[in-house]
Order: C-alpha cells, then sequence, then structure tokens
C-alpha cells in the first residue's frame, strides 16, 4: 500500500537480473515476487528499462523443453502457469512502450516475431552489438511496420 503511487510511473528501469535468477536470493528486491503481477500494477507504464543483460523477447524453451528464465512476452502456445510466472507483461501493455532498453537482438529478428509489435516505440536499445547490416531492415520491420 506504501508503494501505491508510485504505480502511476510511466518510466521504470527494473533489475532483471534479479528476474532470472541471477540475484534470487532472499535479501534481493524482488525475491519471491512474480514479475507480470508487479509489472501489470504500472498500466501508465511507456518507458521501459531492463537493467543488466540483455532480456529475451520472447520465452521460448530450452533444448529440453523446460522454460527455465524469463522474457518480456510469451508467444502464442506457452503454458498458462509459464506465462503468469515468467513474462513481464502481455502484448497489450508492450504495444503500448514507446522505449525498450537493453532488450536481446536476437528475438527481434526472429523469423517468428511478428511485425509492429511495438507500434509507438521511439526509442528502442538493442543488447548485442554485433548486427549484419542486412538484418537492419528486419529489426525495424519487426518494431514498427
Amino acid at each position: 500500500a506504501a508503494l501505491s503511487p508510485l504505480f502511476g510511473a510511466g518510466c521504470l528501469v527494473a533489475p532483471f537480473l534479479e528476474w532470472n535468477g541471477w540475484q534470487g536470493t532472499e535479501e534481493s528486491f524482488l525475491y519471491g515476487q512474480q514479475p507480470r503481477a508487479l509489472y501489470k500494477k504500472f498500466p501508465n507504464l511507456r518507458r521501459l528499462e531492463l537493467a543488466g543483460i540483455g532480456a529475451d523477447l520472447f520465452l521460448r524453451p530450452d533444448q529440453s523443453g523446460q522454460y527455465s528464465s524469463y522474457a518480456l512476452l510469451a508467444p502464442e502456445g506457452v503454458p498458462a502457469d509459464m506465462v503468469q510466472t515468467r513474462t513481464l507483461m502481455d502484448r497489450e501493455q508492450a504495444a503500448q512502450l514507446v522505449e525498450l532498453r537493453t532488450l536481446g537482438l536476437a528475438d527481434i529478428v526472429h523469423a517468428s516475431t511478428p511485425a509492429g509489435l511495438f507500434p509507438h516505440m521511439t526509442l528502442l536499445e538493442l543488447w548485442e552489438s554485433f548486427l549484419p547490416l542486412y538484418q537492419l531492415q528486419t529489426a525495424f520491420t519487426r518494431v514498427h511496420a
């Protein structure tokens, strides 16, 4: 209740490392919290920086078929419990973002990423520094068609 005035914020710098378990100790700020439930409390969120390492755009299973990490969104077909516990937001909330920092590039140019995923995006900071020039058009199309 004491934090409720903060939930009207339009800009958030979030410690992504704590979500993906790198700092998942009882002393960490977000320990035991479900990220999606927290982000739902920010209906005016338009600028998001996922502090730490580059976050994945979509939740994807590892080679063993397990969902062991966290991501911004879930693609179609992911079990509902994984969506609720391992993603930060739904597509409707993500579509409202105008700035997104520290997102991994690999998912942006992946063939399964829909075009126009972020229709209002004015600033997108990608984590990887190596982008072949031929993928630049793909990245722009996926973000803002």
